[in-house]
């Protein structure tokens, strides 16, 4: 579709327009992002969001025993939830609330995955205003 743009680019270089996007996908790469980086990727995404109703999707493994755990295999990063809804918050966006987007409070775990890998939440993030 012309309406889909597929961009191969690293994301701490991504630097979308202002009042572009009506959903960003992210899914699986976080972890390939410093925390700065991963912070200054979501307050670029939340600037690129059409207003009102613009949302961030992101699924990414989490941790659930330690703030975060360091993948020195593939120089990856997981971190715990409440770690990256922290660095969330500090990026001036927020979990949607219940009633908004797509209905319900927008923080789900996927729960059809084998229990030896790390939980992976998915959620739907709109800007704090």
């Amino acid at each position: 579709s012309t309406r889909c743009r597929f961009i191969c680019m690293g994301l701490q270089d991504f630097e979308p327009a202002p009042d572009t996007y009506d959903v960003i996908w992210i899914q699986w790469v976080i972890g390939y992002l410093t925390d700065y980086d991963l912070v200054q990727f979501f307050k670029r995404m939340a600037k690129s969001l059409r207003q009102p109703d613009g949302c961030i999707f992101i699924k990414d493994n989490v941790c659930d025993d330690q703030a975060f755990l360091v993948d020195r295999d593939d120089s990856s990063i997981a971190r715990s939830l409440p770690y990256l809804l922290a660095l969330v918050e500090e990026s001036g966006l927020r979990v949607v609330a219940k009633g908004q987007c797509l209905g319900d409070e927008m923080l789900r775990f996927q729960d059809d995955f084998p229990e030896a890998i790390f939980p992976v939440p998915m959620m739907a993030l709109e800007l704090d205003v």
